[in-house]
């Protein structure tokens, strides 16, 4: 914020001011933060920008009774009145939402803003801005499905890739038109090219680079791919990260990730020590990998990036560089924050295989 302060007072002098709103409205300085129009991108900022233009206490006074009250008041509104307030007034959205519904063979909940059928419930986040952080909302939604499937996707993704995403949710109905025996497969060294072509096409996430990547090919088609790449994390020093899966569009390979495991395994001998991944908890919960022998290390904190509302950004584009925030360039960039609820952590020892 210095650098606005000391080019843009205007805009800086209408920061400050809207702190004050914000928070007199009940907002905590947290919440205030992580909002796409505030810049200032922490709590302590916020609290010293309040003070500053108000000369007030933020932990004491009616200010703070407010606060509490409201944010009292909004954890204990039913999941379902939270769910059905999303999407508000906006039948542009329940329109996509129907459509899906249709496509897809689900019913559509439009009081609850759901889809579900067979023992799947799917739940699509609204990209909003200002930003608003539905992480929350969507682990409770998870918890609330119980036993029963669940996906989660953000409107971007249906409008950027409407086929994958109706493939996924046929994939967890078991309603897939192609059917194939990773068994009937040959195992298929890959290009760095073929891997782009195929992650893009088939990946919710798209494509990363990794060190190796294998496919199954049935009658000269890939139909599921592996990649891998060194982990991020330093701690997993001397481990191998699976970077991607997918199977293709439409189709269902029947132990196509266990027979991946084995021939990353067989890359990764006298390489490396384990194999680690991660499980976005927005598409499931982990089943593929405790069946395949693998143990829980972790989950991580809540996951984000940027979105434009069609195109999908990783947040290290938007670092913090020069004096600016993360937050301020993001901005500038005309892109705005949206999140997930993070993964859980899977390793398995890397061991020969036949």
């Amino acid at each position: 914020m210095k650098h606005v302060e000391q080019r843009h007072p205007a805009e800086f002098i209408k920061q400050q001011r809207l702190c004050l709103q914000l928070y007199r409205g009940g907002l905590s300085a947290q919440q205030i933060a992580d909002r796409e129009d505030v810049l200032y991108d922490n709590r302590m900022s916020v609290c010293r920008a309040v003070k500053r233009t108000s000369g007030m206490d933020l932990e004491s006074g009616a200010l703070r009774a407010v606060r509490i009250r409201r944010t009292e008041n909004a954890e204990s509104e039913p999941l379902e009145a939270r769910l059905g307030s999303i999407y508000g007034d906006n039948r542009e959205h329940i329109a996509d939402l129907l459509d899906l519904s249709v496509v897809a063979g689900l019913e559509l909940d439009e009081r609850l803003g759901i889809l579900y059928g067979h023992g799947l419930y799917v739940l699509i986040i609204p990209n909003t801005r200002p930003y608003a952080d539905y992480s929350n909302l969507m682990s409770e939604f998870i918890t609330w499905c119980g036993d029963s499937k669940h996906l989660i996707f953000h409107l971007d993704e249906l409008h950027r890739n409407k086929d994958l995403v109706v493939s996924m949710i046929r994939a967890r109905l078991g309603r897939l038109p192609n059917r194939v025996f990773a068994r009937q497969c040959e195992l298929y060294p890959m290009t760095p090219k073929e891997a782009s072509e195929f992650f893009n096409t088939n990946h919710i996430s798209g494509h990363v680079v990794g060190k190796w990547y294998c496919g199954l090919r049935y009658n000269g088609q890939i139909v599921a791919a592996m990649s891998l790449r060194r982990p991020f994390i330093t701690k997993y020093s001397g481990w191998i990260e699976i970077a991607r899966y997918a199977v293709a569009m439409d189709h269902s390979v029947v132990g196509g990730f266990s027979r991946l495991l084995m021939a990353a395994s067989n890359y990764a001998i006298n390489r490396y020590t384990h194999i680690l991944s991660y499980c976005d908890l927005r598409y499931g919960n982990g089943g593929v990998y405790e069946t395949c022998g693998f143990s829980t290390v972790g989950k991580t904190v809540q996951d984000y990036g940027y979105t434009d509302g069609v195109s999908r950004y990783n947040r290290f584009k938007f670092r913090a560089a020069n004096g600016l925030s993360e937050k301020y360039i993001a901005n500038a960039a005309g892109v705005y924050r949206i999140c997930g609820v993070g993964s859980a952590i899977y390793s398995i020892p890397v061991v020969a295989s036949s």
